[in-house]
């Protein structure tokens, strides 16, 4: 944990490489962080109370994402939990990875996406859009590179869906700029850097070994384990067989399903087959 706000609190010398951290990676994090630490006085209990605000919130926004789409409060209580125990929201406690903070916030952008394929009268909402990409962006930029592409979607979608089809894109484009506006920090930095330095790439990874696996054990942390994968099987045979399943759910779980085998090591493994 101390290597977290170490690397978090200083702009050079991450593991010795020299790398820029705070004035391009999450500033506004750091020093939250930071703050917190002052509070707690301790880095156990530090590593105790951030936990604890990722399962309240990463928990709380599953909640709100299934009551969106029109869940049960049982049912949005059961994926809360679901979503509190498997997956990047654990990682936080055992390894601190940024990930997670990425995950937590999944569900807050997922709430956007589903109003945009839902609300024919008001697709986008430019505040609420803005400002949860605006926080990802301060927290961990490889998320918000998976979120737009994540909305990408959605968006077609509730483009071709919407009542007047001029005013979604108009709030879109104001979103993004907000969204610009309120992260000219991290902009500002990356122009001013790369204009007059050559700094350290980020880390290489092999993309196909981070690959989801699909398992009925859990061993490591890229691994999909039996009863998500019973649950996704049920979910994706009960739209394509029900009459009762509404338009948004169809939708939602067909790019679920799409998004979840791009990112799993079935698509490697059929592109070599080809």
């Amino acid at each position: 944990m101390a290597n977290l706000i170490i690397k978090r609190a200083t702009n050079y010398g991450f593991q010795q490489s020299g790398r820029i951290i705070n004035a391009l990676y999450g500033p506004y994090f750091a020093y939250l962080s930071g703050v917190l630490l002052i509070l707690v006085r301790s880095w156990y209990h530090f590593q105790i109370f951030s936990t604890l605000l990722v399962y309240l919130i990463g928990g709380i926004g599953m909640y709100l994402l299934a009551t969106k789409v029109r869940a049960t409060k049982r049912i949005a209580l059961i994926a809360a939990l679901l979503f509190m125990n498997v997956g990047w929201l654990p990682r936080w406690g055992l390894s601190q990875n940024l990930n997670s903070w990425g995950a937590v916030l999944a569900p807050f952008v997922l709430i956007c996406a589903v109003r945009m394929i839902s609300d024919h009268q008001r697709p986008i909402k430019i505040i609420p859009l803005a400002l949860i990409m605006a926080i990802i962006i301060e927290i961990h930029i490889l998320s918000t590179i998976l979120f737009t592409l994540v909305l990408l979607p959605f968006f077609m979608i509730g483009l071709w869906r919407a009542n007047d089809k001029i005013k979604m894109l108009l709030d879109t484009i104001l979103a993004a700029l907000l969204t610009i506006l309120l992260t000219a920090n991290i902009w500002g930095s990356f122009l001013t850097i790369f204009a007059n330095n050559s700094i350290a790439e980020p880390a290489k990874f092999a993309l196909e070994q981070n690959a989801l696996q699909f398992s009925m054990i859990l061993g490591q942390r890229n691994q999909l384990g039996a009863v998500c994968l019973v649950l996704f099987a049920a979910q994706l045979v009960y739209v394509l067989v029900s009459k009762r399943a509404t338009t948004v759910n169809r939708i939602v779980t067909v790019i679920g399903v799409l998004i979840l085998f791009i990112a799993s090591d079935l698509l490697p493994l059929i592109y070599s087959l080809g």
